[in-house]
């Protein structure tokens, strides 16, 4: 069986924070005019976000058929600090993509080890797709970063008798409800 060998802990945080600089240039740069002009739902979030800076709260949002509020909420926070503007619009999403990125990580790491991690952190950092959306303001870019959280809080309550690693894995689950419709269905995972 071929093995890796495994780098030092040091190397192996220097190659994931390359890793995620890398992810967050890609998600960062020009993102004010690439992909050019607002989508339907990016600018719903927009709106969304105007009218939660005036206090319309909400657990659902009703504008562009309903849609969970976390996302809205991060990018009402962005407005606030950088004005109703396009980049404000899809900054959230950008992070989210650089933090999907980590969690991806975290996750290959605790399930295959270091290597394997910091290869499947690079095809997410790098990856067309992943990239693509992480420059545009969805509300799915929130999902890939709290379910592998979720995952590695819900993989540590496996034989642990104390009560912190199921709270954390609750919270994450329950969060996670508000970021995205497929988000639905990790409960059904959970009981699998």
């Amino acid at each position: 069986m071929l093995r890796l060998a495994q780098p030092s802990p040091w190397l192996l945080r220097l190659l994931l924070l390359a890793i995620l600089l890398t992810a967050f240039a890609l998600r960062i740069y020009q993102l004010d005019s690439a992909p050019p002009g607002l989508y339907y739902d990016e600018a719903a979030h927009g709106l969304d976000a105007v009218r939660v800076g005036q206090g319309q709260l909400h657990l659902f949002f009703p504008t562009a058929n309903g849609h969970e509020p976390l996302f809205t909420y991060l990018v009402a926070a962005s407005v606030e600090v950088l004005d109703n503007t396009i980049l404000a619009v899809r900054l959230p999403a950008a992070f989210l993509g650089t933090f999907a990125v980590a969690t991806a990580f975290l996750l290959g790491r605790r399930l295959l080890g270091p290597v394997p991690a910091l290869i499947g952190a690079g095809l997410v950092a790098v990856t067309f797709w992943t990239v693509l959306l992480s420059r545009i303001g969805y509300r799915a870019n929130a999902l890939p970063v709290l379910f592998p959280l979720w995952l590695v809080s819900f993989w540590r309550c496996r034989h642990r008798h104390d009560l912190a690693p199921y709270l954390l894995a609750g919270l994450l689950l329950g969060l996670a409800q508000y970021t995205y419709t497929a988000a639905r269905f990790l409960p059904i995972l959970a009981v699998v």
